[in-house]
């Protein structure tokens, strides 16, 4: 078993996940970041031939992601290309990021592609370790989905905001506005994820909309916080053993609704907009399989299997669903952000608390 393929790193260490990657990819000589670059942006009716005959002699693409509904994309894409070895890390955009920067400052480059939130590709853009790049399926997309120097594309779109299970709180369609969470009646029966990555970008929002003083009265509904993922509190609201929660992503809802779940979700003002964008690094050792798997992922074919998973697409050839939020806003895009991300982090912590481990699900007879 490949130690990379669908792995999940949710809480492992920097330091951990270095030795890792080091022991999996011994022999692995680096592309140049001159043929990088020139893989990376290669034009031409011969491209997609060029690629695949790299890819074959490549036989192996390493991707980095925080992508937590991507399984049926990956499994499509190996089948496409059966002569590639797919191996996917996911972790969480801060460990992913520092992990990111750990290997590179000791000079171990071993991913090739990224799939992450947008406020987790610009520090690594930062440092240096993206590579610009060029896709056909450009001219498809909206101006919006380009960062300014080609340094990645926004391949999907979630927004961050109230969701709850109509089953077990029907009345909670009442709840309108941020002002509505306050009401007495839902002391208690709201829960948060933890994870700073989500949390604290909500929470950046909501102070931009409602204040500081708002986030306090609303730390006194004695909302539950758990240490795990974003997509793990949505299925605890799918379960119905979370009532609500404030901070739940669009994407997440809008599958489980599609396969039957009974929630609902809502843009309660102004949404995070987690913009995810795919990447390339300038010195992957697989550069023109990371450019088959990047194209796949801006892809009609591509962008139409995100869109069944509740994602928005910026593709002008495609339709999103109806009901999308009037006022979204990227957090992450102000120039104080990373800083502000420290403050919004220890505000989760001081008004809601750190948070605990899931109950662990008790085992059928």
């Amino acid at each position: 078993m490949t130690l990379f393929t669908r792995l999940v790193l949710p809480q492992t260490s920097a330091a951990a996940v270095l030795a890792a990657a080091v022991f999996a990819v011994a022999g692995t000589t680096p592309a140049s970041a001159q043929s990088v670059a020139a893989v990376a942006n290669m034009t031409g009716s011969d491209r997609q031939a060029k690629l695949e005959a790299g890819a074959k002699k490549e036989g192996s693409v390493l991707y980095y992601t925080v992508g937590t509904q991507t399984a049926p994309m990956m499994k499509r894409f190996r089948k496409i290309y059966p002569f590639i070895k797919l191996e996917v890390a996911r972790s969480k955009s801060t460990d992913l990021v520092r992990r990111t920067l750990e290997e590179n400052k000791a000079g171990h480059h071993v991913v090739d592609a990224f799939g992450g939130s947008v406020g987790g590709l610009r520090p690594i853009r930062d440092a240096g370790i993206l590579q610009s790049f060029k896709s056909p399926h450009a001219t498809a997309y909206k101006k919006a989905a380009f960062e300014k120097d080609g340094h990645w594309m926004v391949d999907y779109a979630s927004h961050l905001s109230f969701a709850w299970n109509t089953k077990e709180i029907p009345e909670a369609a009442s709840i309108k506005t941020y002002e509505d969470l306050l009401d007495p009646r839902w002391k208690g029966k709201m829960t948060i994820s933890g994870w700073t990555s989500t949390a604290a970008r909500w929470l950046g929002v909501l102070i931009q909309e409602k204040g500081e003083k708002f986030v306090s009265k609303l730390g006194k509904q004695n909302i539950r916080v758990y240490q795990a993922s974003p997509k793990a509190i949505a299925n605890l609201i799918v379960s119905g053993e979370a009532p609500m929660s404030p901070i739940i992503y669009s994407s997440h809802i809008a599958n489980s609704k599609r396969k039957g779940a009974s929630v609902e979700w809502k843009p309660l003002g102004t949404t995070f907009a987690n913009n995810g964008g795919v990447a390339i690094a300038k010195k992957a050792p697989h550069p023109h399989a990371a450019m088959l798997l990047i194209d796949f992922m801006l892809s009609l074919e591509g962008q139409k299997m995100r869109q069944p998973l509740g994602y928005i697409t910026y593709r002008k050839d495609l339709t999103n669903p109806p009901g999308q939020p009037k006022n979204t806003i990227d957090i992450t895009e102000r120039s104080t952000y990373l800083r502000d991300h420290e403050k919004w982090a220890r505000m989760i912590e001081t008004t809601f608390g750190k948070g605990k481990k899931l109950p662990k699900k008790k085992k059928k007879n």
